[in-house]
C-alpha cells in the first residue's frame, strides 16, 4: 500500500517469504485490519436525512474537517492556482467522471486550490450537474462558482489566483477584483479589435471595463489571457525554432507569470501519485477516502519540508508510517 505494493492487502500477512511483510504483521493482525476495513465509517448512517441530496454524505465530516484544517494550519504562497484533480476509480458510482483527454480517464473529480509548493488549501469534490449549489453563488456558471467557493478563504489578502479557460470569464475576474483578489487566466475566445495575423513573439493588449486587461500573444499559436492586475510589461522567454535551436522571443509578463504560477495543483498531484494508496475496494467511497489520505500526506509533507528538513517524499512517507506503527518520530535539525 503506497510505497510497498502487493497484489492483495492480504499478502502483507502472508507466511511466504516473498510476500509477507513482518513489519506490518507485527503491528496488527490480519483479522483486526479486515474488521477495521469492513466497519470503517466517516459518518453516522442513522442520521441520514430522508430527503438527502448530498451524494458525499458518507464522507462529509472528514471533507469539512480537512478543508478547515487546510485553511487554518498553513498560509501558503502568495501565488495560488485553481484546477481539477482526479482520484482514479473504475467502479460504479454516480460521482464518477469520464474524460478521454486526461491521463486518468475515469475517477472522482476534485476541484482544488493549491500553492506553489503543492499544498492544497481548499478542495471541492464534484457531484455532477445536480449538485447542491451554494445560494451565495447561485446564478453563476460552474467554473465561476468553483473559483469563488475555493478562493473565498483568501479574499481581501491580495493573493494572485491563476486558473485556465474552463473557469474563466470577465465577470469572474471583476468579482475577484471587488474582493481584493488578483486574478489571471486564459480565455478561449478571440477578442474583437485585436490583430488576427501576428508573428511569433508579437503581442497586443486591450483595456476592458474596470481596469481589466485582455492580452493576446503569438507563440506557436495564439495565447489569450485576462488579468485584473497585470500591465503591458514585456519580458522574454526561451522557445525552440523549427530547426530545433533555442531562440529568445519577447513575451508579455502576464504570460510568463501564468506559465510560472499555474502549476500548483499539478505539482500537488505529482506528489500525491508518487506513492498513493492505489487499492481497489468494493465500497465506492473507500477509494475517495484513500485519495483524501494521500492529499493529507502531501500537505503534511509540504509543511514539514517548509519548516524543517528537505527530504524526499518516500523518506517522509516511510518515517510517518514507522512513527505510527512503532512510535518512532522524525529527527529534525531544529
Amino acid at each position: 500500500m503506497g510505497y510497498h505494493v502487493l497484489p492483495s492487502w492480504k499478502d502483507y500477512w502472508s507466511s511466504s517469504p516473498d510476500l509477507g511483510v513482518k513489519f506490518v504483521s507485527d503491528a496488527m493482525s490480519r483479522n483486526t485490519f479486515q474488521k477495521i476495513l469492513q466497519n470503517l465509517h466517516c459518518n453516522d448512517n442513522t442520521s441520514l436525512p430522508s430527503n438527502n441530496k448530498d451524494k458525499l454524505f458518507k464522507l462529509r465530516p472528514i471533507i469539512d474537517k480537512l478543508n478547515t484544517s487546510f485553511r487554518n494550519h498553513y498560509f501558503g504562497t502568495r501565488q495560488l492556482s485553481v484546477d481539477e484533480s482526479i482520484v482514479k476509480f473504475k467502479g460504479r458510482s454516480t460521482l464518477k467522471q469520464f474524460n478521454p483527454m486526461k491521463p486518468i480517464k475515469r475517477g472522482y473529480k476534485i476541484w482544488s486550490m493549491a500553492d506553489q509548493n503543492g499544498c492544497m488549501l481548499a478542495f471541492k469534490i464534484y457531484q455532477g450537474k445536480d449538485e447542491i449549489i451554494n445560494p451565495e453563488f447561485s446564478g453563476l456558471g460552474l467554473g465561476e462558482r468553483v473559483v469563488l467557493e475555493l478562493t473565498k478563504s483568501v479574499w481581501n489578502q491580495y493573493r494572485e489566483i491563476y486558473f485556465d479557460n474552463f473557469f474563466s470569464s470577465t465577470k469572474l475576474v471583476q468579482q475577484l477584483k471587488l474582493q481584493k483578489t488578483l486574478a489571471c487566466d486564459t480565455v478561449r475566445t478571440n477578442r474583437k479589435g485585436l490583430p488576427k495575423k501576428m508573428k511569433r513573439g508579437m503581442s497586443d493588449s486591450k483595456l476592458l471595463a474596470d481596469r481589466i486587461s485582455f492580452f493576446k500573444w503569438m507563440d506557436n499559436k495564439p495565447v489569450h489571457l485576462i488579468s485584473n492586475f497585470h500591465g503591458s510589461e514585456i519580458t522574454s522567454v526561451k522557445r525552440k525554432s523549427k530547426d530545433g535551436s533555442a531562440v529568445t522571443i519577447p513575451c508579455p509578463t502576464v504570460v510568463s507569470d501564468y506559465d510560472k504560477y499555474m502549476g500548483g495543483v499539478d505539482h500537488a498531484d505529482r506528489l500525491r501519485t508518487l506513492y498513493n494508496i492505489d487499492r481497489k475496494s468494493p465500497k465506492w467511497w473507500h477509494r475517495l477516502f484513500f485519495g483524501l489520505i494521500d492529499i493529507m500526506f502531501v500537505n503534511s509533507y509540504v509543511v514539514y519540508t517548509t519548516l524543517f528538513n528537505k527530504i524526499s517524499v518516500l523518506e517522509y512517507r516511510r518515517s510517518v508510517v514507522q512513527g505510527l506503527l512503532t512510535k518512532q518520530s522524525l529527527k529534525t535539525k531544529n
